[in-house]
């Protein structure tokens, strides 16, 4: 009987370690990604969401920062109004690895795409995807662990009402358990 309750401990342990890893990665979030948000502010929305509130919370600089979806591996935060923080909890060779997407900007945006260990130590982001040579806009798929990469045309804006409007490109990468192709 003993053996049947240790058994049945560890498997609801892991079921429980598998169910929180994204709110683990969320609470123990390096200070220098998101230096507008606490500690305290990071536990606080992880706690507002599993409670089923609005996990949204006063920021550093007195504005609202909120936490708009969170999953098992998947975790999405509008710091600010011109700033959104998007996570995907991959798995690459047996090793999780973290990809984040930070989108600076509300008519013009642009993102950057980094990649961390699950000790959010820095992965070096073109072992994971080749990124474009001009400014993008990424986005995350919660569901389907995909990123789409669209062409940010700010130079080819047009001048007037009658001109063409440029069209965006957009590429949809697919991670393949190792890599977005």
């Amino acid at each position: 009987m003993k053996y049947f309750l240790l058994a049945l401990f560890l498997s609801l342990a892991g079921a429980s370690y598998a169910q929180t890893a994204m709110r683990d990665l969320l609470k123990t979030m390096p200070a220098a990604l998101t230096p507008s948000l606490s500690e305290n502010n990071r536990l606080d929305m992880v706690d507002f969401k599993d409670a089923g509130m609005a996990a949204i919370v006063t920021n550093a600089f007195e504005g609202k920062s909120e936490l708009t979806q969170l999953t098992d591996n998947y975790a999405s935060l509008r710091l600010s109004e011109a700033l959104h923080l998007d996570m995907a909890l991959l798995t690459a060779g047996g090793e999780r690895v973290l990809c984040v997407v930070m989108t600076w900007g509300t008519d013009l945006r642009e993102s950057t795409l980094s990649f961390y260990s699950d000790q959010w130590q820095p992965l070096p982001t073109a072992r994971y995807v080749a990124l474009p040579a001009y400014p993008f806009v990424a986005t995350l798929d919660s569901v389907q662990q995909s990123l789409t990469l669209t062409r940010v045309n700010y130079f080819n804006q047009p001048a007037n009402e009658e001109q063409e409007k440029p069209v965006n490109v957009q590429t949809t990468l697919n991670w393949d358990g190792n890599t977005f192709k």
